[in-house]
């Protein structure tokens, strides 16, 4: 019997529809479980906020299930992997473009004649926050751009694929945000906010060599920018910032697109399917 080489192997289809149900599945344990034994992991912390496991622990039983242990492995070692040298320099705008929008929207929010003080934090409290941001982040990040981004832009182009995939994580998060009793104004933006930062996120993750630590270290710098600085501004001031810069992107990806449509070359989102 002839050994077919490792090369010529088929990649097993990934279906995103099980990772996600699987994801919500897991997530709704968690809640009940939260709900059931009302467990705090420190002070105004409780269980539901390891829900961040919840995407990395799917992605890992679905690849488990594909090519077992190498494969789950293999998404691990994802977290800090950059493919290109260059894809170095895009860590920056990873970092700094939150905390820009955010202060953008402080600005406004002054312009409009309305005070919007920035918190003070401590060096110290600000480190630990990101740390504990970041592993969340990298949680959530091994499983919507580790295992599910590919298969949704192979399927609905990656203007699709990334607002299918961004309407899925605003979903996600709302069992949790209804705990708080949000106004549906506050909900609505937010819904915006987040659809369209999945955006931005996709735009890092394909500009650093699609990099899962890029995405993860942006998702890091918007949870801290709004735990920093979004108090008075966030989401009602935030949205339209990030709603307009999604919109450019998705207008560049859109011509980008058709200029390789023009020169009979498959287009970009194909190409990672």
């Amino acid at each position: 019997m002839t050994r077919v080489p490792p090369a010529q192997v088929a990649e097993p289809a990934r279906s995103p529809l099980t990772f996600f149900a699987l994801v919500f599945v897991l997530s709704v344990a968690l809640l009940l479980l939260d709900r059931v034994i009302k467990l705090q992991l420190a002070p105004k912390i409780p269980l539901l906020a390891l829900a961040f496991l919840c995407p990395v622990l799917a992605a890992a039983i679905l690849v488990y299930r594909e090519r077992r242990w190498p494969a789950v492995l293999a998404l691990l070692a994802r977290s800090f992997q950059m493919r290109r040298s260059r894809a170095a320099l895009w860590l920056a705008p990873a970092l700094l473009l939150m905390p820009a929008v955010f202060l953008a929207a402080h600005w406004l929010r002054g312009l409009a004649g309305a005070e919007a003080p920035i918190p003070p934090y401590s060096a110290l409290g600000t480190a630990g926050l990101f740390a504990f941001f970041l592993v969340a982040a990298l949680g959530e990040e091994l499983g919507w751009m580790g295992y599910a981004i590919d298969p949704l832009r192979a399927r609905f182009g990656i203007l699709g694929g990334t607002l299918v995939l961004g309407f899925v994580w605003a979903l996600w998060h709302v069992p949790a945000l209804e705990l708080t009793g949000p106004k549906p104004e506050w909900l609505a933006f937010w819904c915006l906010f987040t659809v369209t930062s999945r955006v931005l996120i996709v735009w890092i993750y394909d500009n650093a060599g699609r990099s899962v630590f890029a995405a993860a270290l942006f998702h890091t710098s918007m949870n801290l920018s709004n735990v920093m600085l979004g108090d008075d501004v966030h989401p009602f001031w935030t949205a339209p910032i990030v709603a307009a810069i999604a919109a450019v992107i998705a207008a560049a990806w859109l011509l980008k697109r058709r200029a390789r449509l023009k020169q009979g070359e498959p287009p970009a989102d194909r190409l990672h399917g």
